[in-house]
């Protein structure tokens, strides 16, 4: 898959949870990088920033993918702007992002530990909009044998809430899918 397509499939909400956007948008600027290592420093610089920023446009409200993006673009200023080959910087950035992703899916195994074990039999949980963490933790709270189910939002206008709701039903997971509008009764 080239950059562009993983970036595409950023924008276009292909990726989904923000674990999974953040883990894209390093590994698509990663990508770009590779691809732009036989580039002189000035292309490589400019189109990688150029990358970086489309990226963070996809996503502006999501700090994880700033902070990926941050920590792979420090890279051309290692050691100093417009010093080391693009062909080095490009490999610093893959040293960078296969770091950062390391740390990212430690994270994520860690946190869907400690949130499945917080759903016990019986209990009746209300979601809102789509998390692919929540999802995954859900689904090792299923796996593990406890039973519960979903009262979640349908999340407009992009409809995240259907998304997680038709994920979690093919688990066999009960699923009550509201109108956003209907919260406050659910509640």
């Amino acid at each position: 898959m080239t950059s562009e397509e993983l970036i595409a499939a950023i924008e276009d909400l292909q990726v989904r949870g923000a674990y999974r956007i953040t883990r894209a948008a390093v590994e698509a600027l990663a990508h770009r990088a590779r691809e732009l290592a036989g580039a002189d420093w000035a292309e490589f610089a400019r189109e990688l920033r150029a990358a970086a920023a489309r990226i963070q446009r996809a996503q502006p409200s999501m700090p994880s993918v700033a902070a990926g993006v941050a920590h792979l673009l420090a890279a051309l200023e290692e050691p100093g702007e417009g010093e080391g080959s693009p062909r080095q910087v490009s490999e610093r950035i893959a040293e960078r992002a296969a770091a950062f992703v390391d740390r990212l899916d430690r994270a994520q195994r860690d946190v869907v530990a400690v949130g499945s074990a917080l759903v016990r039999d019986g209990d009746v949980l209300f979601v809102h909009s789509y998390s692919g963490t929540l999802r995954d933790a859900l689904q090792r709270a299923w796996e593990e044998g406890r039973r519960f189910q979903i009262i979640g939002t349908e999340s407009r206008p992009y409809g995240e809430g259907r998304a997680l709701a038709a994920e979690l039903a093919r688990l066999g997971v009960p699923y009550t899918l509201i109108i956003d509008a209907a919260s406050g009764a659910y509640l």
